[in-house]
């Protein structure tokens, strides 16, 4: 039995993992492979056998993990103690960085390989941190281009592989669906709201996107759907809608045309003619199926002081980087206002111009992001290096990098 060990702490890393994890069974046409480590729900139903599972180390911002240490440190010695147990070849770590570059470390001095998929935003925040990934990351492998000059400065083995939205993006969502559940006559604006999946960022979020509903539909007709993230709590949702109902009296369900959905994001994104989506993996989904939107996100106020120290980056919105420029609005912290978040989403509704400049520029982002498979292609690249029986008749990728096929 050939093992692997793969570590991704939270839900977008847990779904890129999921199709890792698919599509190295595709090339494993012996079944010799066993792929355990942390992840949640998508790396599980891929048939990884979970040694933890990451919903329980879903805590927001840097003060906030401070009190969850022990919790972080159990994970983290079970993980290595599976480590040195089976001696995998290749470790597979994704994102994570406060917990992932340390267990890099501790991999490589076992003598097991570590590959990095999805890269820490080291470009943006603590950028002396690539003196450790030069150090115990034997290969990056990064989804945006921008990434690979940063790191071949700092040599480090560096592939470009493309995004892993991208492998659904051409497929196209379902049109529709949403609007037809919702019963949403064609003629009436839906604007969608994404909080987010963990439990402290939807209680800081969440509520200015409300009050901001309230504003907006009292200038015009339109219905609002918040959209659940897979791994979230309805009853934490409704909690903090009743919450803020409780000081706002306009959010109530006969005064608000507003439902809670639980559909896929790509679908209700297909459906929308505006969003309101927090910042990290949801903006570019976003981006990508063409629905205008603005971002908002807040921390807490100890999270946000410290973040405020260490960034180096221009803008949040990961949309905003790969364009080089604000395409996006960024609603941030004391700027997540109902009041300002209103007037921006009524301006994308309102105004036909300022909806096909956004639009124009998302398709300028998805040309950048380029045409790549990076599930398979990593899939071909680990299948190499366990040694896996594949199927001869399977698509062999380049060994070269991917960045060499660009023009």
């Amino acid at each position: 039995m050939k093992q692997l060990l793969i570590v991704a702490g939270e839900p977008s890393a847990d779904a890129y993992a999921a199709r890792l994890i698919e599509e190295l069974h595709h090339l494993d046409t012996a079944a010799e492979l066993q792929v355990c480590g942390l992840g949640g729900p998508g790396m599980e139903r891929a048939g990884a056998h979970l040694l933890h599972d990451y919903r329980k180390l879903a805590h927001i911002g840097p003060w906030e993990a401070i009190f969850h240490l022990p919790q972080y440190l159990r994970v983290f010695q079970d993980l290595l103690r599976w480590a040195e147990t089976h001696r995998p070849p290749v470790a597979v770590l994704l994102d994570f960085p406060d917990f992932n570059l340390r267990l890099a470390r501790r991999l490589k001095l076992l003598g097991i390989k570590v590959f990095y998929y999805i890269s820490p935003q080291v470009w943006a925040w603590r950028p002396g941190r690539v003196k450790e990934i030069s150090r115990w990351v034997d290969r990056m492998f990064v989804i945006f281009p921008f990434e690979v000059d940063f790191y071949k400065r700092h040599g480090v083995d560096v592939q470009f592989i493309g995004h892993p939205l991208l492998e659904n993006a051409d497929k196209g969502p379902r049109k529709g669906v949403l609007r037809r559940m919702l019963r949403i006559p064609k003629n009436v604006p839906l604007v969608t709201l994404f909080p987010g999946s963990r439990s402290k960022e939807v209680r800081r979020i969440l509520p200015p996107m409300l009050n901001a509903c309230t504003l907006i539909a009292g200038q015009r007709t339109c219905h609002f759907a918040i959209v659940k993230a897979p791994n979230l709590d309805e009853d934490l949702l409704q909690h903090v809608w009743q919450e803020t109902a409780h000081h706002n009296p306009q959010l109530s369900e006969e005064s608000l045309p507003i439902s809670l959905v639980d559909v896929d994001p790509e679908e209700a994104l297909a459906d929308s003619d505006a969003a309101m989506v927090k910042s990290g993996t949801s903006t570019l989904q976003a981006a990508l199926a063409g629905t205008p939107f603005v971002m908002i996100y807040k921390l807490s106020w100890p999270s946000w002081m410290v973040a405020r120290l260490m960034v180096r980056s221009p803008f949040a919105c990961i949309v905003n980087l790969i364009a080089g420029k604000e395409v996006v609005p960024e609603f941030l912290q004391r700027d997540a206002q109902a009041e300002e978040i209103a007037a921006e989403i009524l301006h994308l509704l309102d105004s036909p111009a300022a909806r096909e400049s956004m639009r124009d520029e998302f398709q300028a982002i998805r040309a950048r992001l380029g045409t790549h498979q990076p599930s398979a292609l990593l899939a071909s690249i680990l299948a190499t290096e366990l040694e896996l029986k594949k199927n001869p008749r399977l698509w062999h990728f380049p060994s070269q990098p991917i960045s060499q096929f660009i023009h």
